[in-house]
């Protein structure tokens, strides 16, 4: 009966599934039972599964990937419980996987069924005998405990019992998997299918005979008794073996080596085309549910996740066979996560089985899970070359002299380069897995070693807690199409490193075109808010007019206006909206009532000031620009360019004197002239004088007349 623990259920109602920031995908969690690391995406062209390459073309795969304990129980309760086997307290398959967790423990899968995810198992998943222990929302159970209750010998033959993949057992868990993916869901669904490599190697026929050599066929036996029948299928002569040295194991403590077993190389040859025809079984399985996957289009929905709970020895160091070792053929795994939104590819940094509860969790959005030991993942789903954990750890009990009351833990520690043992007191082992990635040479005696030596036993003293990876913080990071390093504002997605296509500025308002960000310069007059101030061509040159002194021209008989000066401005001033000829410098003097503005003109884009407006405090005729006139004096045209024509009436004939007087009262202009009693004309040319305003005196003997003359030129 499934529990209820209601503080979880709390948490799951305050936080239902559609209201949380971050979706919940689905898992399809598919768990490989004793499959190595031998084909051909690992380096070994034997074995061809090109199902497992689509997989990574999805995703990430991790090459260098250790299982905590090479044993099925201890390795699967690891990754179920997010601890290591020191805490689960698991070193066997006999043992409940619950001894030390307790009762309450929640294992991978119901730590999501609580926090609102159906969960159902296809087949081998959770642990070796102890399945049930493990609560799933549904359950379809594979062979069960028949295929692993068998003697601890490699042993094979071919399956004769069906004819095609999908009719095995697991091609049919495969299948019910398949069926339950396409049925409509109303919650996310967490999905474990089980898949297996495991001894006995009984691949079908057909699978036996896409490796081997097909000129030279053999009749293969068809039961464990090694029956032959008619059942005729390629050799097995060019199936590849290492080239172990003669003395492989004779500088390897004997406490780390099992008891060998010898077979001729001819039935290792065999043994090795059993096995690998049980990973072309299995890749056809996934590749059945890859296909669903594309058909249903669920890669941006689904988190897919690939493991295996350890490798297998296949004859190598002169006779280990099966499990249980701590040589690299038992402790490394295929892995591979895909993740919708996070990066495909490879990432070569060491990492555990452990880290898959924490990952998961992470992926989905779930609460991090308390106590874990493994490390979330998500960072180098991200960044792949992020620094990472110093070490990777794995152990295997042994008991010494064959005593079961008598036991020692072997533990390894693994970095990218080197691969440390430790027998205690029996023994240690140090390898170079990449100059000597078959582990043919214990470096531990070795006197040049002696720093690697102390550094990887120092690694495996300090364990896991000192060799965990940086803390990584999440950032907000902005979608930024035009790669300028700015994104837009309300497209953001929160990760440790900025994804493809993200920036951790925002603010652009044009992620179309990379020169527009906060960061440009503003340019000229281009019609764009270049640096998204909210301002258009705020740079450009804005005009004001200042006044050197009164506006009234009766003040001085001139205003003098000026305006901003700057490299490459041109001017242009205007007086009641039209251009005055020539007013085209930084400073004009205006000498004539009106409205008057300034046009600067730079790179093509011109700017127009307000107005200042100059006004005239003199007499009537010349605040409305008319002819200036008296009852004896006029003058004609005023404002004038300076020739103008004067009309005076005078009572009698006489001699006159005309004189013009500029505002300081200095006399610019003289003239003697006569005048008839009448009307007088006269006609004088000032052009001569400066624009201005000017009086006009008419002098007759008696009293001066005099009028306002306006020059404007």
């Amino acid at each position: 009966m499934k529990k209820i623990y209601p503080l979880l259920l709390l948490c799951y109602l305050l936080n239902p599934l559609d209201s949380g920031a971050q979706k919940k995908y689905n898992v399809i969690f598919i768990a490989a039972d004793d499959l190595s690391i031998a084909f051909d995406a690992y380096g070994y062209p034997d074995v061809q599964l090109p199902n497992f390459a689509r997989l990574i073309q999805h995703g990430m795969i991790f090459p260098q990937t250790y299982c905590q304990y090479a044993l099925c129980s201890p390795s699967r309760t690891s990754i179920m419980s997010g601890k290591r086997p020191d805490s689960t307290g698991v070193f066997g398959n006999i043992i409940s996987i619950r001894s030390t967790l307790g009762e309450d423990y929640r294992f991978l899968p119901e730590y999501f069924n609580d926090y609102g995810y159906r969960t159902e198992k296809f087949g081998k998943v959770a642990s070796c005998k102890h399945e049930d222990e493990v609560y799933w929302d549904y359950v379809l159970e594979g062979q069960g405990e028949t295929r692993y209750g068998l003697r601890g010998t490699p042993d094979w033959w071919i399956d004769t019992s069906v004819k095609t993949v999908q009719q095995t057992v697991e091609g049919q868990i495969t299948g019910a998997l398949i069926e339950k993916i396409k049925q409509p869901v109303a919650t996310p669904y967490f999905y474990g299918l089980g898949l297996s490599t495991h001894n006995p190697y009984t691949p079908i026929l057909s699978s036996w005979n896409k490796l081997g050599d097909p000129l030279n066929k053999e009749l293969l036996p068809v039961d464990i008794n090694g029956t032959i029948t008619n059942v005729l299928g390629n050799g097995s002569g060019n199936i590849t073996l290492p080239d172990t040295p003669p003395n492989d194991t004779a500088d390897i403590p004997p406490i780390a080596l099992k008891d060998p077993i010898y077979y001729p190389p001819e039935e290792v040859q065999r043994i090795r085309h059993a096995y690998y025809g049980e990973m072309i079984e299995l890749d056809e399985q996934l590749g059945a549910v890859l296909d669903e996957l594309d058909i249903l289009n669920l890669w941006e929905s689904t988190v897919v996740v690939f493991w295996s709970d350890h490798g297998e020895q296949m004859g190598e160091h002169l006779g280990q066979w099966l499990k249980l070792t701590l040589f690299e053929e038992c402790l490394r795994v295929p892995f591979v996560i895909c993740a919708p939104g996070k990066k495909t590819g490879v990432c070569n940094k060491p990492v555990e089985l452990v880290d898959i509860f924490s990952t998961l969790a992470e992926l989905c959005g779930l609460p991090a899970p308390l106590g874990q030991q493994g490390s979330s993942l998500v960072p180098l789903l991200e960044n792949p070359n992020a620094q990472w954990k110093k070490a990777i750890f794995a152990q295997v009990q042994r008991f010494v002299n064959n005593n079961h009351n008598d036991t020692l833990m072997g533990r390894a520690a693994r970095t990218n380069t080197y691969h440390y043992n430790s027998w205690q007191d029996q023994g240690e082992e140090l390898y170079n897995v990449v100059l000597d990635p078959y582990e043919y040479t214990n470096l531990a005696r070795h006197s040049e070693a002696a720093a690697v030596l102390n550094h990887m036993r120092n690694l495996l003293a300090e364990g896991w807690q000192g060799a965990l990876p940086p803390v990584y913080i999440q950032s907000v990071y902005y979608r930024d199409a035009d790669g300028d390093g700015y994104g837009k504002n309300h497209d953001s997605t929160i990760a440790y490193f900025a994804p493809d296509g993200y920036a951790n500025k925002k603010g652009d308002c044009n992620d179309n075109d990379a020169r527009i960000h906060p960061g440009a310069n503003e340019k000229v007059c281009n019609g764009k808010d270049d640096n998204c101030n909210g301002s258009v061509d705020e740079n450009k040159p804005q005009p004001t007019i200042t006044p050197l002194g009164s506006l009234d021209i009766c003040a001085t008989g001139s205003v003098v206006l000026r305006t901003e000066k700057g490299p490459g401005f041109s001017y242009q001033w205007k007086r009641n909206g039209n251009n005055i000829s020539g007013a085209t410098s930084r400073t004009y003097t205006a000498t004539i009532k009106g409205k008057y503005k300034v046009e600067i003109t730079y790179n093509g884009c011109s700017s127009l000031s307000e107005s200042a407006e100059v006004t005239s405090s003199c007499n009537a005729s010349v605040l409305s620009n008319e002819i200036t006139s008296s009852e004896k004096l006029s003058i004609y045209p005023n404002p004038s360019t300076g020739i103008i024509t004067i009309t005076y009436n005078s009572n009698s004939a006489g001699k006159i004197d005309l004189k013009v007087y500029d505002r300081i009262g200095k006399i610019v202009f003289s003239k003697a002239d006569k005048a008839i009693t009448g009307k007088n004309t006269y006609e004088l040319n000032l052009v001569m004088l400066k624009p201005g305003v000017y009086d006009v005196e008419l002098n007759n003997g008696a009293l001066p007349i005099r009028s306002k003359l306006i020059l404007d030129k």
